[in-house]
């Protein structure tokens, strides 16, 4: 008689989603189906309490957030939430300007392939 082996449970099948309680005990946020330590930059992809509670603990038990309560940890929530969501929107603008510039090569190529072609530049 063989034992078949226990198939892993899945996200899906848990209806795992994230925790809003993890952004304040934890640092964490969430991005698309994963999360997001503000502290380190670490992807997280198992959105269980364990897992955020077991990367706190163990990586950035001595931060100097750690020992923070109350409002003061709400308002460093905060702060960090802030700088990633300006630091998101930098790398957009650059990449949306990178896009732009290779949209126009492609124009400015199409022209000298002598195609009689009416190119417009966006701003």
């Amino acid at each position: 008689m063989s034992v078949l082996p226990k198939k892993a449970r899945t996200e899906q099948e848990e209806n795992r989603s994230f925790n809003e309680k993890w952004e304040e005990d934890n640092f964490m946020i969430p991005t698309k189906d994963k999360m997001l330590c503000l502290l380190c930059d670490l992807t997280i992809s198992t959105l269980k309490n364990a897992t955020t509670k077991r990367h706190y603990e163990n990586i950035h038990k001595d931060h100097k957030y750690a020992k923070l309560e109350g409002e003061a940890r709400k308002n460093a929530l905060a702060k960090l939430k802030s700088q990633k969501s300006k630091q998101q929107q930098t790398f957009s603008i650059v990449q949306e300007n990178g896009n732009r510039a290779t949209e126009a090569t492609y124009k400015i190529a199409l022209i000298g392939k002598g195609g009689n072609h009416r190119v417009i530049l966006k701003p």
